[in-house]
């Protein structure tokens, strides 16, 4: 018996495949109000997607990669779950950052 006809793991994949949907739809949820928006473009931001993880020292490189990695799985997730949502992520974080420049000057 190979493990494609496994009734066992049929069912673990199946669990795994509902659990992703359930993630995916909660992304989507996040994404639909503008605080949720605000609240996952910080994410990226922090994590540090956005920029080189370089420091110049090895220990800090690391540990700005490892905050990285997790970005780019937050993104991955975006990406799947809403691909139009990251322009629409960064078009709000690009018009909120020209408005609080405004306010500065």
């Amino acid at each position: 018996m190979s493990l494609i006809d496994d009734p066992k793991q049929k069912k673990l994949e199946e669990r795994a495949k509902r659990r992703r949907e359930r993630d995916l739809g909660d992304i989507r949820k996040i994404l639909s109000i503008p605080e949720g928006r605000r609240f996952y473009w910080r994410i990226l931001s922090v994590a540090g997607i956005f920029r080189t993880s370089w420091t110049g020292q090895v220990e800090q490189t690391l540990v700005n990669e490892g905050s990285r990695n997790n970005g780019l799985i937050f993104l991955n997730d975006l990406m799947e779950a809403s691909p139009t949502s990251f322009v629409q992520l960064q078009r709000e974080a690009n018009a909120e950052a020209k408005s609080q420049q405004k306010d500065e000057e």
